[in-house]
């Protein structure tokens, strides 16, 4: 039996055990295919890679940004997705930012070892005074959101699709 790694990019159907997600629809058909049994691992980010390095599973299916880093080390599959850094805000909150400039003096929240993380402590090393929240996981980002502990979220573009009924994407970092 082959196992898989479950990241941020899936999520779990309602009943909070089966997931669920276009990841999980494109691994379950390339496992029929091959005549494989899937098992989903759900994995902390900042540990993803040293599972796939450790055997805990034999590959990871989920949006990964592919830096020449992680070519030399692993392979990768042709991009499925177009995916990019994105700020996002409550709809009927206070904060009024419209760029990355104007988040200045907010709470920040972002998945840490992402693509989010490196935006938020380049905005940083170049004078803006965000506070940074760093979160395991980005469920965790839009959670603090929701309840006002933080001001904005610094995310990838398709993460937002879910919380777009609560939340306001304010621009495009890169």
């Amino acid at each position: 039996m082959k196992t898989y790694s479950l990241l941020p990019f899936e999520q779990y159907d309602e009943d909070g055990i089966t997931p669920i997600g276009l990841d999980c629809d494109i691994i379950e058909a390339i496992a029929k295919d091959m005549g494989l049994e899937v098992e989903y691992v759900d994995t902390a980010w900042d540990g993803i890679f040293a599972g796939l390095d450790t055997d805990k599973y034999d590959c990871i299916i989920s949006g990964v940004t592919i830096t020449e880093e992680r070519i030399a080390k692993y392979d990768f599959t042709q991009s499925y997705i177009q995916n990019y850094q994105c700020m996002v805000i409550m709809k009927d909150g206070k904060v009024t930012a419209k760029s990355p400039d104007e988040l200045s003096g907010l709470k920040v929240g972002y998945q840490s070892e992402t693509t989010s993380d490196i935006y938020v402590t380049d905005l940083i090393d170049k004078g803006s005074t965000v506070t940074p929240f760093e979160y395991e996981k980005i469920l965790e980002c839009f959670s603090d959101l929701k309840a006002r502990r933080i001001d904005a979220v610094v995310c990838d573009s398709t993460v937002t699709y879910p919380f777009r009924k609560i939340c306001s994407r304010i621009g495009d970092c890169y």
